[in-house]
C-alpha cells in the first residue's frame, strides 16, 4: 500500500514530467488498487495521451516506489 505521504512525494517528484506531458493539475487521493485502498497521484488532461505512464516510480531515500498514477478528463481551469 502506498502511502499519501508517499504518492504526495511522487507528486513532487514527477510534477514537470507530468505538465510537459499535457497535465494541468496534479492531485493526491485515496483509491482502490487491486482490491486494496492506497494512495495514487491524479493527473488531470484535457485530452487522453499514451503517453501518460500507470505508475511512476518515488525515490524514497534508498527504496523505490511505484505509486499508481490515474488519469481524469478535466477542462483546464480558466480565470474570469
Amino acid at each position: 500500500m502506498i502511502s499519501e505521504k508517499d504518492a504526495n512525494l511522487a507528486r513532487e517528484q514527477h510534477s514537470e514530467q507530468l505538465q510537459e506531458l499535457g497535465v494541468h493539475a496534479i492531485a493526491v487521493d485515496e483509491i482502490k488498487h487491486k482490491g486494496e485502498k492506497t494512495f495514487a497521484v491524479i493527473a488531470f488532461v484535457e485530452k487522453p495521451s499514451d503517453d501518460i505512464p500507470k505508475f511512476i516510480t518515488a525515490q524514497k531515500g534508498e527504496e523505490t516506489l511505484d505509486v499508481p498514477l490515474k488519469v481524469k478528463i478535466a477542462t483546464k481551469f480558466k480565470p474570469e
